[in-house]
Parts: structure tokens; C-alpha cells; sequence
């Protein structure tokens, strides 16, 4: 379990890692992003700004918790809801859910080629629009 925010090889979470990345301060969306691939449910503890988005997307999408919904502002957690949390996600009744639900997602996400594939595609459409508008000016 990671207690702060760590950039990780998405090969260290696969194929399976029973871990659950809690996720607190720094880059949130790349955290968010290589552990939603990866298929694994998480725990997010937002603290500023775009984080609570994060945190509310793996509550509607299925994938896990938000850690510390219920904290005063200016606190970034509270033990038993952050506990409550974890547990819930790792061993709870919803547990093998929230596995089934992020694995489910990931899988979705890989038919396409994952994100660096279509970020590449949409940047090669561009380059070939732009070299398009370019001929026709001459």
C-alpha cells in the first residue's frame, strides 16, 4: 500500500497486484490513469482541485473509494473512514466488485490500443490535416 502518491510501472501492477494504490497529493491523473489500466480498484484521497473529480470517477465508475469524503477542509483524512475505505475495497463485501468492474474497464480500454495509441492517432490526424490545409495553399 502506498501512502503517498509514487509514479509506478504499469508492469508492476500487472498481471494482478493485491495492492490498492491510495492516491494523495501530486500527479493524481497519471497515478489515476496507469492504475485504472492496470485493472487494479483504488482508494483516492483527494486534497486540491482536479483530485476530488478523481476520487468521485472511481465512485460512479465502480473502481473504488473515495478515502475522505466526509473530512473537515484542511484535514486530508480520517482514520477510520480512510480505514473503512481500504478495507472496503480490499477484503469487503464489495471487494470482488470493485476487481470485477476495473479489470472489466481495462480490458475496455486495451481493445482500443490504450491511451498512448489513440493520443498518437489523433496526433497523426492532425499533422495530415494540417499538411493538407498547407497544399491547398499553394
Amino acid at each position: 500500500m502506498w501512502m503517498r502518491e509514487r509514479v509506478l510501472p504499469l508492469s508492476f501492477l500487472q498481471p494482478f497486484s493485491p495492492l490498492t494504490p491510495l492516491k494523495a497529493f501530486g500527479d493524481t491523473i497519471l497515478m489515476f490513469s496507469v492504475v485504472f489500466s492496470a485493472g487494479i480498484p483504488q482508494v483516492v484521497v483527494p486534497v486540491w482541485m482536479d483530485t476530488y473529480d478523481f476520487a468521485r470517477r472511481a465512485e460512479i465508475l465502480g473502481i473504488g473509494r473515495w478515502g475522505n469524503q466526509g473530512t473537515e477542509l484542511g484535514v486530508i483524512y480520517n482514520g477510520r473512514e480512510l480505514g473503512g475505505a481500504i478495507v472496503d475495497v480490499l477484503v469487503g463485501g464489495r471487494a470482488s466488485v470493485f476487481a470485477a468492474r476495473a479489470k472489466e474497464l481495462a480490458e475496455l480500454c486495451k481493445r482500443s490500443g490504450g491511451g498512448r495509441v489513440i493520443a498518437a492517432r489523433r496526433i497523426l490526424a492532425e499533422i495530415e490535416m494540417e499538411d493538407t490545409s498547407e497544399d491547398e495553399k499553394f
